[in-house]
């Protein structure tokens, strides 16, 4: 059994929270810890007083030993996908191979609007798969030549490559059809929405996914998750008949 941490919002109010959750995640022996990558969430969802995510991963890194840090998820249209390459790249450096990169495609208009581009949700998913293949190229080819509708890359060379082989793990957090379809070809962990009743009360739960099409470094494959609000009601379901495979991760919400 594993278990990944959901940290809460991004919310710089939450930020000592967000350390203490990390760092006793660690020392508790959980696989995961992951954090929404925001840099506004608008007064109705908690405010526009944000950390910037990939920044304070790096700064968790320097404060754990073993748990994996990443996204959940990484908006990908919403930053040039050169760039945060690089930037993952790097923090799997520093941590070791402890990275995942959640992928999404976004759904914050007034976030794009302030600080990227804000195009129709075809657009969007779009871009999200033509920045995840030059992503891809980038943390696995030497030199990168890349000529897209929406990016380009003339020469680049991404050095050193991550620690995890071929890449970092991919996490995906869409679910609309294109979304779907573009997890199962890409994704090594895919989180669906869904409702169950237990317990005579309506639950939301997270089912990722895990699709073991790829082997990653120091990372077990044909499991499946459950995300619920509780750790005690997450430990539960996770021992139910909701999974078929013997190793099992399941979600821990804070």
């Amino acid at each position: 059994m594993k278990f990944i941490v959901a940290g809460g919002l991004n919310i710089f109010a939450n930020w000592k929270q967000i350390q203490t959750a990390a760092i006793e995640s660690d020392q508790l022996g959980y696989w995961g810890f992951v954090l929404p990558d925001h840099y506004m969430w608008g007064r109705d969802r908690g405010g526009d007083s944000t950390v910037e995510t990939w920044t304070a991963l790096t700064y968790l890194a320097a404060k754990t030993e073993k748990i994996r840090l990443g996204t959940l998820v990484t908006p990908i249209p919403f930053r040039p996908p050169g760039m945060l390459a690089k930037t993952v790249s790097t923090l799997d450096l520093l941590s070791n191979g402890r990275t995942i990169l959640g992928v999404g495609a976004g759904w914050s208009r007034t976030e794009f609007e302030g600080y990227s581009k804000w195009n129709s949700n075809k657009i969007r998913v779009d871009k999200t798969r033509e920045g995840l293949d030059l992503i891809l190229k980038l943390w696995t080819q030497e030199k990168v030549d890349f000529k897209g509708k929406f990016y380009h890359a003339n020469g680049a060379f991404l050095e050193p490559k991550p620690v995890q082989k071929p890449h970092p793990p991919l996490l995906f957090g869409g679910i609309g059809p294109r979304m779907l379809r573009t997890a199962g070809e890409y994704g090594d962990i895919c989180m669906l929405w869904t409702k169950l009743t237990a317990d005579k009360e309506q639950e939301k739960f997270q089912w990722p996914i895990w699709h073991p099409s790829r082997e990653i470094t120091n990372q077990s494959t044909n499991e499946r998750s459950i995300r619920n609000t509780s750790r005690q009601r997450a430990m539960l379901a996770a021992n139910t008949s909701l999974h078929r495979s013997p190793r099992q991760t399941s979600w821990v919400h804070f």
